[in-house]
């Protein structure tokens, strides 16, 4: 009988150290399971993401290599009451990457900021669109500023206008894909004529 309760008491320590690792690794092999888990789901996000990028890219190109380029507006004779300032559009840098930027400033006869004068810009890739200056487009008096989505070949032409007629000529302001310094596009007008 007493051999029986030795062979019983080493047979139930190791039992309860085999039970124990067993449970020890058990819970190893979960935690390993879930960070796989976790992994593949980061994996799949990543992946899925630039599946949408590449989409992205290649719906623009497809549409640019559909879409026909705007053609160049007609310039109508006359006297125009704003022009462009003499060295035309001033490029540069966009402040955002992957974006274009077309912005100016219109000025009057004395040289100070003038609002109330409406912007149209259109063309490539850009409908035609009325844009404010000042405080009616959250911008400092005079100026006025249109972001274009994505850096591709565009040309695009500004113009103003108020009361139903053109102030002045149309401006052509030419973006090149490639070409991160001139990416931005800055229009000064000011005004030679009475505006009535």
């Amino acid at each position: 009988m007493d051999s029986d309760r030795l062979v019983t008491r080493p047979y139930k320590t190791a039992l309860a150290v085999a039970i124990t690792l067993l449970f020890i690794t058990l819970t190893a092999v979960i935690i390993l399971l879930i960070i796989t888990s976790a992994r593949e789901d980061e994996r799949e996000q990543e992946f899925s993401a630039t599946l949408t990028a590449v989409q992205h890219s290649a719906q623009q190109t497809i549409g640019a290599l559909e879409t026909t380029a705007t053609p160049a507006p007609e310039v109508i004779a006359g006297q125009y009451t704003f022009v462009l300032q003499a060295s035309g559009p001033r490029y540069g840098a966009a402040p955002e990457p992957e974006s274009q930027l077309v912005h100016g400033l219109i000025l009057n006869d004395a040289g100070q900021p003038l609002d109330g004068i409406s912007v149209i810009v259109w063309g490539d890739y850009t409908p035609l669109q009325a844009l404010a200056t000042g405080e009616l487009a959250g911008q400092e008096a005079g100026r006025w500023a249109l972001a274009l989505e994505g850096q591709i070949n565009r040309r695009i032409w500004a113009q103003l206008a108020a009361g139903g007629r053109y102030l002045s000529a149309p401006v052509e302001v030419v973006f090149e894909e490639m070409d991160n310094l001139r990416s931005a596009a800055e229009l000064i007008f000011y005004q030679t004529g009475p505006l009535s």
